[in-house]
């Protein structure tokens, strides 16, 4: 990449919800962690060499018999969450 030789709008968000493609025959579950796997797929959270945590999912999504990439879920990065005593 080149060094800038003028201003550039560079697009800003805050970051506290993304959005990841899920993987195939994947079910995520509202309110559980989630992983990118090795391909970039969002996958329930797992202790998998590969996985890279990226959030806690807003909503269920259900991804059975999809392809990589055919559905989408929305992750909360930022915060305080709670997972029970």
């Amino acid at each position: 990449m080149s060094a800038l030789t003028r201003d550039r709008a560079t697009p800003y968000r805050e970051g506290i919800e993304v959005e990841y493609l899920v993987a195939a025959n994947t079910k995520i579950y509202a309110g559980s962690l989630v992983c990118v796997n090795a391909a970039g797929y969002a996958v329930p959270a797992a202790d998998t060499s590969g996985y890279r945590f990226a959030g806690v999912a807003v909503e269920q999504v259900d991804n059975s018999g999809g392809s990589d990439g055919e559905k989408n879920v929305r992750l909360r990065r930022a915060g305080v969450f709670f997972f029970g005593w």
